[in-house]
């Protein structure tokens, strides 16, 4: 049997030439919030490699990669009177398009994905 081994922090802390890709997960395979925090401190400390951009405004697309939250789409997709998302046939992805809405739509026609769009028309759910 396998057991799962901390890495020792000093050398992660000591190790900056290559980061640019951080792992952090439960041994156990168990989601939890505090997985989450530790990854949005880890993604804090990337700013050293260019995780802002030069307007210190905007960012580079870092960010997090977690499991896909299926209750709560299927929730969602309850909600509104829909069956529960297939999952080995579901895609879940976050799409940037024009603000321009003659741009967002042509945009929009140029491929077959869905868009759930946000109450705020500018921005996609």
């Amino acid at each position: 049997m396998l057991v799962g081994q901390v890495a020792n922090l000093e050398d992660i802390l000591s190790e900056r030439g290559a980061c640019g890709v951080g792992f952090i997960a439960n041994l156990e395979n168990k989601g939890s919030f505090e997985i989450v925090k530790d990854a949005l401190n880890a993604l804090s400390c990337m700013e050293h490699r260019g995780g802002c951009g030069a307007d210190n405004d905007s960012g580079d697309g870092s960010g997090l990669m977690t499991a896909v939250p299926w209750d709560l789409f299927d929730n969602w997709a309850d909600k509104q009177g829909l069956a529960s998302f297939d999952k080995l046939h579901t895609g879940v992805g976050m799409v940037f398009l024009p603000k321009d809405v003659e741009l967002m739509n042509k945009a929009k026609k140029g491929n077959t994905f869905s868009y759930c769009e946000s109450p705020d028309s500018t921005k996609l759910a």
